[in-house]
């Protein structure tokens, strides 16, 4: 093999060795002997309780090809439940190593990870709720109304967008998944407009 060929497998992120290598290093949980968890379709209104806290799962808010996202809460903290089925433990580890990188900014455009927990047949993927939902929640809030977004706003999210994608770029990480339902939209004056998971 060339040197191109074996420098490939250490970076290419879908090699199986480089994944196995990177996950070792993530801390998060794996319960290899709970076979599996509740239906998807019957988690809400149920209590998951993780090695350090019990979580209340009030509503599904999302959901996607192979996961359901759910508003929950522990106390008065608040949290996105991503229920991925199969297990998808590579999305923990990435947004951890963005929030760990010393790029503040980072931090700030990039959806926090609580928790992860690693079960046979699916994972819990505890995230930062954003209240106000993402940028296609926005985009059909407007067209429900007849309305069109000001050239302004769209300018302004898109530079949001590219600030962070830059961020993650910086990090070495490249986004393979970027939609309008993976960029979530702030209301808080203090954060960016944007957050991207």
């Amino acid at each position: 093999q060339s040197a191109v060929q074996n420098q490939y497998k250490k970076t290419n992120p879908f090699h199986s060795a480089f994944f196995a290598k990177c996950l070792e290093r993530a801390n998060f949980t794996f319960d290899n002997s709970i076979p599996s968890l509740l239906s998807v379709d019957s988690i809400k209104g149920t209590n998951l309780s993780l090695s350090s806290s019990t979580w209340t799962v009030k509503e599904c808010i999302g959901e996607g090809s192979s996961s359901k996202i759910f508003f929950c809460s522990r106390g008065t903290d608040e949290a996105a439940l991503k229920i991925q089925s199969p297990s998808n433990p590579w999305e923990f580890y990435i947004l951890s190593k963005l929030h760990s990188s010393n790029s503040l900014r980072c931090k700030d455009l990039i959806l926090k990870p609580l928790d992860f927990v690693s079960y046979k047949n699916c994972s819990l993927l505890f995230l930062e709720h954003i209240q106000s939902g993402t940028l296609l929640d926005c985009i059909n809030t407007y067209l429900a109304r007849k309305e069109s977004i000001s050239e302004i706003v769209v300018i302004y999210l898109l530079m949001e967008i590219l600030k962070a994608l830059n961020e993650i770029h910086s990090s070495g990480i490249i986004h393979a998944d970027l939609k309008c339902e993976n960029i979530l939209i702030t209301d808080d004056i203090d954060l960016p407009a944007v957050k991207i998971f």
